[in-house]
């Protein structure tokens, strides 16, 4: 996984306004206004509290289960809208979702709460990765170092989120420390967190983001709508997806599905394309059918020639290498929109020009800029990669190959490194 040791910092209104989809007017205004008339907000114009918030939150102990007052914030949302329909629930998971972080992070505890899309579960309490909205983090003291904690651990399982759910374009997280809260968007390009806001004084910013959450369809959280999850009553099965590519020249589009994982390691990095390589079959009338195939599923930047377009000028420039490289039976790109098909871009949103210092995921990197305000050779700041946004592509290939770390005959281990120096060769 890609240390990312600072995270840029956007103001909270452009992001709120880029990422998330509004809501709409008269149901976001009818929630304020109820909010205000039942009391849930206290003293609306002076000093604005939500009622179910303890007035000294410093003194409150954040123990597990301490941050159910945002499941009540969320009920009296909830309730003050008559026809409020959401498959987006409130849970703590604490215990339920083990992280398994790296040993080396001091204090980085699993996440402390989720909301998540509500969907058939394979037994009860039982948090899947897929279920996963938005992570939550929670530290009740003023002290910089429970900060930059709650900022890797929130960081952390956002990265485990998107790299556990290969449909995943973006997730979202909220951290939370007495009252000020931030909230943070991590997609396949980059990572960035919104500046500080007070969930009391600006709860109209918290409530229009619990609406915005509450709303959307799976598609604007993230889900890429082509990448279906094929239910198992198995809880112990590795999970298996529908894909739906619409062919780049004729528009038609074959399902295929998943009946194994040939490789992922491309999908280790904190931010970058995320490639799959799947077994697969196409999917007729519900049903398997025809040979098994290799499926690539990958993130590119949308200025990069498809990978099926290098092909065939290989294989029409030097027919006799041909040999050296799968054949693609299929290819396209995802059907999301012209902006949501994408990551998003670090420009549209409007920098404060601050770093959130993360705490770093290995212990010979250190995360705070130099005495001459110049930063470490190995800092990257990942900010900028996101200028050039990516779109999802699939592209099937007729041949189904083996990694080579996998083979065992020590010929087909010759023979897989001599076909890749003759394709390097073209």
């Amino acid at each position: 996984m890609h240390d990312i040791p600072e995270v840029p910092e956007v103001s909270l209104d452009s992001l709120i306004y880029t990422v998330l989809p509004a809501p709409p007017a008269s149901v976001f205004d009818s929630i304020c206004k109820t909010l205000i008339a039942n009391d849930s907000i206290q003293a609306s114009d002076e000093n604005p509290q939500w009622k179910c918030l303890p007035p000294d939150t410093s003194a409150a102990k954040y123990e597990t289960g301490s941050f159910a007052f945002f499941e009540r914030i969320l009920l009296a949302t909830i309730d003050s809208h008559n026809g409020f329909e959401s498959d987006v629930t409130f849970h703590i998971a604490q215990t339920g979702l083990p992280l398994d972080p790296p040993e080396d992070i001091l204090d980085l505890d699993d996440p402390d709460e989720f909301s998540y899309l509500q969907r058939p579960r394979s037994g009860p309490g039982k948090v899947s990765w897929t279920d996963i909205v938005m992570a939550m983090e929670c530290d009740s003291a003023d002290d910089a170092c429970n900060k930059y904690n709650a900022h890797a651990r929130v960081v952390w399982s956002m990265y485990l989120a998107m790299r556990n759910d290969p449909r995943r374009q973006f997730i979202l997280g909220l951290t939370c420390q007495d009252t000020k809260a931030r909230l943070w968007y991590h997609d396949r390009c980059t990572v960035f967190s919104s500046e500080e806001f007070d969930i009391n004084k600006d709860w109209i910013h918290l409530v229009r983001i619990l609406i915005s959450v509450l709303l959307a369809p799976p598609d604007r959280l993230g889900v890429d709508p082509d990448m279906e999850l094929v239910l198992s009553r198995d809880p112990g099965a590795a999970p298996s997806y529908n894909i739906t590519i619409r062919n780049s020249e004729t528009g038609e589009p074959t399902t295929y599905r998943t009946l194994g994982i040939i490789s992922s390691a491309g999908a280790d990095s904190m931010v970058g394309p995320g490639t799959r390589l799947w077994l697969v079959q196409k999917l007729v009338a519900s049903k398997l059918h025809g040979p098994c195939y290799t499926l690539k599923d990958t993130w590119v930047h949308e200025d990069c020639t498809p990978e099926h377009v290098r092909l065939e000028d290989i294989r029409t420039a030097q027919s006799a290498y041909s040999q050296y490289f799968p054949t693609p039976l299929d290819h396209g790109f995802s059907s999301f929109g012209t902006t949501t098909g994408k990551t998003l871009r670090l420009t549209e949103l409007a920098a404060t020009n601050k770093e959130l210092i993360i705490l770093s995921l290995s212990t010979d990197v250190r995360t705070r800029k130099n005495r001459d305000g110049s930063r470490s050779g190995e800092y990257r700041h990942f900010g900028d990669v996101s200028e050039q946004p990516r779109r999802h592509y699939c592209i099937v290939f007729e041949e189904v190959g083996k990694p080579v770390e996998d083979l065992c005959d020590l010929g087909d281990v010759f023979t897989a490194i001599m076909g890749g120096l003759e394709g390097k060769h073209t």
